[in-house]
């Protein structure tokens, strides 16, 4: 099947993004051999970026990940990046990320793509090669939200999970005005965890109630996530996080 690459021309006179979103910028190469060897010729060149002592090490982080899945990619210059993991992928702060785009972008080796549908969090990267596959009027640099809350926590890689707190039997009786059932009060009891156990331990992603069943007490769900070093003490955390829950509702509810 043949491959895909940015072949945008317009005259002189037309720039800016308005123009270079009333088109469509990607058309379809007619022959499998000129696609491989643009590949060739972006890995070749992109060797090169990558031996540049100039541009930062999340930039050429960014350009050997690219470079990678290039292969596999059903576009001759273009790479699917996944926006919230791409910090974890090259293994470099959401900072130095955003910061090695912007350089790459800057000094014209890569382009957005606006013109291929994807979703949010994906964001298609051309790798651009001077005077082979880039486009006249390119999209201008946009800032970009990389990564994700809780991705690290005092610079380490988190694993997220996933904790039921089941509430004492009495709660059965008390769902209507029980505090849990209310969004509010749920976002006091995610932040009095946060605070509680300590944000350099936990990223308490979110809490929740959840009722089985009529019959049965409601319990509450708390999801989060932690370093990936702590993973042999999350027992002690899940017991953690049932006392400070426990505790908390206690103190909100009379009866």
């Amino acid at each position: 099947m043949a491959d895909s690459i940015l072949c945008t021309d317009f005259d002189d006179d037309e720039v800016g993004e308005d123009k270079a979103n009333s088109i469509d910028s990607v058309v379809v190469l007619s022959d499998e051999t000129q696609a491989t060897n643009l590949k060739i010729e972006i890995y070749h060149s992109m060797s090169l970026v990558m031996m540049n002592e100039q541009i930062s090490d999340a930039a050429r982080r960014i350009v050997m990940w690219c470079c990678f899945h290039l292969a596999s990619s059903k576009h001759a210059d273009i790479v699917p990046v996944n926006k919230r993991f791409l910090p974890g992928d090259i293994q470099r702060s959401v900072d130095e990320t955003k910061e090695g785009y912007r350089q790459l972008y800057e000094l014209g080796l890569i382009e957005r793509v606006d013109s291929i549908e994807h979703s949010d969090d994906i964001l298609p990267i051309r790798l651009v090669v001077a005077g082979v596959n880039d486009s006249k009027h390119p999209f201008p640099y946009k800032e970009e939200l990389f990564g994700y809350e809780g991705a690290r926590i005092n610079g380490e890689s988190t694993f997220g999970n996933s904790h039921f707190v089941e509430l004492p039997p009495i709660y059965s009786r008390t769902l209507k005005w029980n505090p849990l059932t209310q969004d509010s009060k749920a976002l006091d009891l995610k932040c009095h965890l946060q605070g509680k156990i300590g944000p350099e331990r936990i990223h308490v992603t979110e809490v929740k109630c959840e009722f089985i069943s009529q019959e049965n007490a409601p319990r509450m769900v708390v999801v989060y996530r932690v370093p990936i070093s702590q993973m042999d003490g999350e027992r002690s955390l899940q017991a953690e996080i049932d006392r400070v829950t426990l505790t908390w509702l206690k103190e909100q509810t009379v009866f």
